[in-house]
């Protein structure tokens, strides 16, 4: 693999790795929550976080767009299929923190 796609790959891996952290953190957040609370629901960093991360993903997946299509059929395939299921990954986590 041309080491620009890898770099991407990582890039990918490891915006969905951020993503699947700060969800977490969401979750941990809402769960220890007071719904009781005169402050009502409050604005969390992750937030802003999870929308850089988000951010990240997408631009990183359109740059290497161009640099999928100039490889061979049979390594796009592989690879695309691999994208694909990084960008599952990434809407499933999108929908969780919403």
């Amino acid at each position: 693999m041309r080491k620009d796609i890898e770099q991407d790959m990582a890039a990918l891996d490891e915006a969905i790795q951020r993503l699947e952290t700060l969800a977490a953190w969401r979750d941990l957040e809402r769960a220890e929550s007071n719904p009781d609370s005169p402050l009502g629901p409050r604005l969390s960093s992750t937030d802003e976080e999870r929308a850089l991360a988000t951010g990240r993903f997408w631009l990183t997946l359109s740059e290497m767009e161009a640099r999928l299509a100039a490889l061979p059929h049979k390594r796009q395939v592989i690879l695309r299929s691999r994208v694909e299921r990084l960008i599952a990954r990434c809407r499933s986590l999108s929908e969780r923190t919403s």
